[in-house]
C-alpha cells in the first residue's frame, strides 16, 4: 500500500518562485527561508515540481546541520533545464 503524503504547505518567509513548465504543464516552485522540525528547526530551502492535480513529481529540501552548528540555507531562484543527454 502506498503511504500517504502530507498536504503541500507554503510557508515561507522570503524569497519564492513559481514557473509554470509548458512542456509538462506542472509548476516548479521554490520556497525559502522555511523552518520545520525536519531540520530541528533551522531555515531550510525547497524546491518542489508539483502536476496540475498537486501530486508532487520533484523535491529537494536543502538544510541541516553540521558539527559545527548550523547556517540558514536560501534558495534564491530555480529554473528546469532540458535533458542535456538530448
Amino acid at each position: 500500500m502506498a503511504r500517504a503524503r502530507a498536504p503541500i504547505r507554503f510557508t515561507p518567509t522570503s524569497w519564492g518562485d513559481a514557473d509554470w513548465l509548458p512542456a509538462t504543464g506542472n509548476v516548479l516552485i521554490t520556497n525559502s527561508a522555511l523552518t520545520s522540525d525536519k531540520f530541528e528547526g533551522n531555515t531550510y530551502g525547497q524546491l518542489l515540481e508539483v502536476t496540475a492535480a498537486g501530486e508532487r513529481v520533484f523535491q529537494l529540501d536543502m538544510g541541516g546541520i553540521s558539527e559545527v552548528g548550523s547556517s540558514p540555507h536560501y534558495i534564491y531562484r530555480a529554473e528546469r533545464i532540458r535533458d542535456i543527454r538530448q
